[in-house]
């Protein structure tokens, strides 16, 4: 498919493009000359978090993955209205997640000095097993996370300067844009660049919907097609029959919310909270953000529909459109609007995911403590990782595609070793053998139930029952967890002690 685009709209879209690269480099540079990282946990999360506009805007972007442009537009293109369960389920249960979870792991990294989420969890159940196995299914769920990341914004950037440069091309620019500025500062680049991201993200969304809507002709012009044309995308389960009421709730919570939670990206954040305080604070203002980028969705899923129906790609739909008829500044910027949201969850994913390598894996074998030769050991992984990502973006194998889409379920099922390590539940106490056995029971879980037929199963095992395949792998990951942890050695009481008694005088007997 090539791009109707002008070759003056071409040189516009390249100028916003690389203005909008030197203001990611400019901030990173700036604040690069005022610091100097030399403790790990100032290169691999921060420290002093509050619950701010601007970690509102870095949070919020570092949620939104590429998913955000354009694909959820196609989104709404091919399903119409059931949209709305992203906002009604999966923003909800995040939020209450960061609300319950995420003080108690601020609280713990503030007191004991925690940088990632397996060693959390290998001090609770007290078990370098639980430690290794935990931070390398974290890597293998999210190393092809990239691709998702890496791979939209980079078709949306070769499309949008009418393939003057390839897609490889396109691919390599933005890892090595990403692999930079995270380089001399970590974390902290990837939230000062996140904040650029978030709010550029936000803007060009809105002002994309109320141009679209008034190139359609007006919301009351808008409102009469779709009754009269498209009607079935008003209702559910949509006009694909695809959002039927057991995926409806399912999908968006098991499929998304818990694993958006979960994430170490997201954990880091919780974990360089200023204070407790501050996180519950955060989890309860980071919906407004979400929710300012859910509706105009709507607006433009349905106004590109109107304007372009039956494309025969849904998710290319809206670029077209864009690409047509927009202005070339208009155009630009959402092309940039793109490529924030891909890199903004990238490159808290390349620091955060280098934190668990070098502490939890390599760490561990060579016994390295020094503060600066693992944030000498992370530039490299992180290295390695954008390699990794390149490589896999570009010669992606099915096998890969297939771990990209169900990423988020397979982060899910480290729910029932985080919060039992975090929330006490009175005489239960989740054990070491618990929690490594619901991770691999749930694991197959959702392997048979969201692709049965690679396995040499039926068919109809395929989000069995008409719930998705993440509910299946999450609650089986839970309820093993729990059986096996009832009849397995617990942990010392000095590690509950160490957890769960002092979260409860910090979190509670200060009220």
């Amino acid at each position: 498919m090539t791009p109707e685009v002008e070759t003056s709209k071409i040189v516009v879209v390249a100028s916003i493009v690389i203005a909008y690269i030197a203001i990611l480099f400019i901030i990173e540079h700036i604040r690069a000359l005022k610091i100097r990282i030399t403790k790990a946990e100032e290169f691999f999360r921060m420290t002093g978090l509050t619950a701010g506009l601007l970690a509102i805007l870095a949070l919020g972007a570092t949620y939104h993955t590429a998913f955000a442009i354009p694909g959820s537009m196609g989104f709404v293109y091919k399903h119409g209205a059931a949209w709305a369960a992203f906002g009604l389920w999966t923003i909800p249960v995040a939020a209450l997640l960061m609300y319950t979870l995420g003080p108690r792991i601020a609280a713990l990294a503030k007191r004991y000095g925690y940088i990632t989420p397996p060693e959390i969890l290998g001090d609770f159940y007290e078990s370098k097993a639980v430690r290794v196995i935990y931070a390398i299914f974290w890597l293998i769920a999210l190393v092809p996370y990239f691709v998702a990341n890496i791979s939209g914004p980079a078709i949306l950037l070769s499309y949008g300067l009418g393939y003057a440069i390839s897609y490889e091309i396109a691919v390599l620019i933005m890892v090595i844009i990403v692999f930079l500025y995270v380089l001399r500062l970590g974390f902290r680049a990837a939230y000062l660049t996140s904040i650029i991201q978030g709010a550029w993200m936000l803007i060009v969304t809105w002002i994309a919907a109320f141009w679209l809507v008034s190139f359609v002709g007006g919301f009351d012009k808008l409102y009469d097609i779709m009754v009269t044309k498209y009607p079935e995308h008003l209702t559910l389960p949509g006009p694909l029959g695809f959002m039927k009421p057991g995926m409806w709730f399912t999908w968006p919570i098991f499929g998304i919310a818990i694993g958006w939670a979960l994430c170490p990206r997201s954990i880091a954040y919780w974990a360089s909270g200023k204070d407790p305080e501050e996180i519950r604070k955060l989890s309860l203002r980071i919906p407004i953000y979400l929710w300012g980028i859910y509706v105009p969705v709507l607006i433009i899923g349905f106004s590109t529909l109107a304007l372009y129906p039956n494309a025969p790609d849904p998710d290319m739909a809206f670029p077209t459109v864009m690409a047509r008829y927009a202005p070339a500044i208009l155009w630009g910027l959402l092309i940039a609007g793109s490529l924030a949201a891909g890199m903004s969850t990238l490159d808290a994913d390349f620091v955060t995911l280098s934190g668990i390598a070098t502490r939890d894996l390599y760490g561990l074998i060579s016994k390295e403590t020094q503060h600066e030769k693992q944030i000498r050991i992370g530039r490299i992984i992180i290295l390695v990782l954008a390699l990794i990502a390149a490589i896999f973006t570009l010669y992606k194998t099915q096998l890969i595609v297939m771990i990209v889409t169900m990423a988020l379920s397979l982060v899910a099922l480290t729910f029932p070793a985080v919060f039992f390590a975090v929330v006490p539940t009175g005489r239960f106490v989740a054990t070491k053998a618990g929690v490594i056995s619901g991770l691999f029971a749930g694991l197959i879980a959702l392997l048979i139930t969201y692709f049965p037929t690679y396995l040499g199963l039926p068919k109809t095992l395929t989000h069995a029952l008409g719930l998705h395949a993440g509910f299946w792998g999450f609650i089986t990951s839970l309820i093993v967890t729990i059986i096996v942890s009832l009849f397995t050695k617990k942990p010392s009481e000095e590690a509950i002690k160490k957890f769960h008694e002092f979260l409860d005088k910090e979190l509670f007997s200060k009220k």
